[in-house]
């Protein structure tokens, strides 16, 4: 958040823990339903360019309620740990009756995300299913020389079309995503056209022919648009909300968490992560929510388990914020952090006023130093709120994985960070929403100008920071109504003097990299989450169309409705 921050040592948790069904989960419900596995020999003969024709398979199943397994030839995925693990899959079964035929998805199961400067591991499986129309209603029979007739599955999702196809003899757990073109962030590269393959939750092979795409595996047809990989948004404050209560206005509420109830809040974050991930957004990271901790890390399990649409979040709980009374004392505030479930931990540096836009520090570089150490020893990232130049280059050297928001810095202070490894998150065009929405929050419309100013030394700050090198990452800083406009800040990277290439990798791997995540987020590579956008237009040329062009969104291999 711009211009606020919590006082830790006169802002307690003074939020009673209510029941989390009535705070968030009231009014939505969890789809459960049975899955069995199915073969891998058709994928392998698909994969080795046979038609999979008179393949067998012996069901692998796994009892969801007791985790027996009972024999056949079953996938296994790797995950971030290296463990193997067997995956359930799906299974389109025909009702003769009605000529339709329904495909029962795995049960969403909530893992438990671990974020440090190392590694980081998240298990997240969801699914989708697909309903099959017959010949009887609007479904099409074909005959080939493989089978005696195929049935063509057909369902819809947001703005785009899933077709799977179950072949006689071949079951399938995979999905396959086609597209016009891949992009990879990383290098540029493009595959085209291509077909990325899909199990539970992860890509496990990318394909460019047709005839590679597994026997019976389920279709996302996006053969027309450009794909990109989902983004990341490295700030934003989900529990940053309020009802809009008449004569009020958002930033008058030293206490405004409490003026407004639990379930409100819930209600309102959840709305908040909806928007954001129809924006192509499938990962965010929250950067601190003081005494609203409980509240984001309830929305961040729900998500995981399936039962609210919205992004992975990976949050800083509380958040830390001075005076602190003794760097023993900020130690024992970020232990406890990581104790509630802080996936990282972030410090408020610098105290801003919201009516001078003016900030001055907080903390001693002794005092940041050690929190830093105090996060990294706890493997959790840290991330250093630093508007003023003073605050920003005792945070830089004191080693954080982000920094968020500074402006007026040298060429030494990105020499520094370049060195220290300390990505930057500018958070630009927060700023522009503040201005564009004085009165909204509340400020004297002469306030406008005090913005335009501020607005443009934040981005000469970044085209500073791009031409010497350093790694920046799409940051919204998104608050209240801010959220559905999250990607926006894409277009101040071009005016910053990025090419749509480097916005795009600034919009997925690098915010990844902050959080040390990079090895599953932020590319559409094996063993990745399979988080994919399908954009109409080519990003390479024109980044807009990551804003304002968004045809379909995957999160974890589930089509987002």
């Amino acid at each position: 958040m711009s211009w606020h921050a919590f006082d830790s040592t006169s802002l307690h948790r003074l939020l009673l823990r209510h029941d989390p069904a009535a705070r968030l989960r009231s009014g939505m419900h969890s789809i459960k339903k049975i899955t069995r596995c199915a073969s891998l020999g058709c994928w392998i003969a698909a994969i080795a360019g046979c038609d999979g024709s008179g393949a067998t398979s012996t069901a692998h199943t796994t009892d969801p309620t007791t985790g027996d397994e009972s024999t056949a030839a079953s996938s296994l995925t790797e995950d971030s740990t290296g463990d193997a693990t067997t995956v359930p899959g799906t299974t389109a079964v025909t009702d003769p009756s009605a000529g339709t035929s329904t495909s029962d998805g795995p049960t969403s199961e909530a893992g438990t995300s671990e974020v440090g400067t190392s590694s980081t591991t998240e298990d997240s499986t969801t699914a989708s299913s697909a309903t099959t129309e017959g010949t009887t209603t609007e479904g099409t029979t074909t005959e080939d020389s493989t089978t005696a007739s195929s049935t063509t599955t057909e369902g819809t999702t947001t703005e785009g079309t899933t077709e799977g196809t179950t072949t006689e003899g071949c079951e399938s757990e995979l999905r396959a995503v086609k597209l016009a073109r891949l992009i990879d962030p990383a290098d540029g590269s493009v595959l085209e056209p291509a077909i990325v393959i899909v199990q539970n939750d992860r890509v496990v092979a990318l394909a460019t022919d047709e005839n590679e795409i597994p026997c019976g595996a389920e279709v996302v047809d996006w053969s027309s648009y450009t794909g990109v990989p989902g983004l990341v948004d490295a700030h934003t404050h989900f529990i940053y909300q309020t009802d809009d209560e008449p004569g009020t206005f958002p930033w008058q509420r030293s206490w405004w968490l409490f003026q407004n109830s639990p379930e409100t809040l819930a209600e309102l974050a959840r709305q908040a992560a909806e928007k954001t991930i129809k924006l192509g957004v499938t990962t965010a990271i929250d950067k601190g929510c003081g005494p609203g901790d409980y509240l984001i890390a309830e929305l961040r399990d729900a998500i995981a388990a399936g039962e609210v649409t919205g992004p992975r979040i990976y949050t800083a709980g509380y958040g830390i914020s001075g005076p602190v009374p003794s760097i023993d004392v900020m130690k024992g505030w970020i232990q406890q952090n990581v104790a509630d479930g802080a996936d990282l931990i972030k410090v408020w540096a610098d105290n801003c006023s919201d009516d001078t836009l003016t900030c001055s520090s907080k903390f001693t570089f002794e005092q940041l130093k050690a929190a830093v150490d105090q996060a990294h020893a706890l493997g959790r990232p840290i991330a250093i709120h630093a508007y003023h130049a003073d605050t920003a280059k005792l945070a830089i050297m004191a080693g954080p994985d982000s920094l968020e928001h500074p402006e007026g810095l040298d060429t030494i202070d990105f020499m520094d960070m370049i060195a220290m490894g300390v990505t930057y998150v500018p958070t630009i065009d927060h700023n522009r929403y503040y201005k564009d929405n004085l009165a909204y929050f509340g400020y004297d419309p002469g306030k406008a100008a005090e913005f335009e100013a501020y607005i443009a030394l934040n981005l000469a700050t970044a085209n500073q920071a791009h031409l010497a090198g350093v790694d920046i990452a799409m940051g919204s800083d998104a608050v209240f109504s801010g959220f559905g406009e999250n990607t926006r800040e894409l277009e101040w990277f071009i005016e910053a003097g990025m090419t749509p290439l480097q916005a795009l990798r600034a919009a997925t791997i690098e915010g990844a990299a902050s959080i040390g995540v990079e090895h599953e987020v932020g590319r559409v590579a094996v063993g990745y989450f399979a988080d994919i956008v399908a954009v109409d237009g080519d990003p390479l040329t024109d980044v807009s169309v990551l804003i304002g062009d968004v045809h379909g969104v995957m999160k974890s291999g589930v089509v987002v409705p």
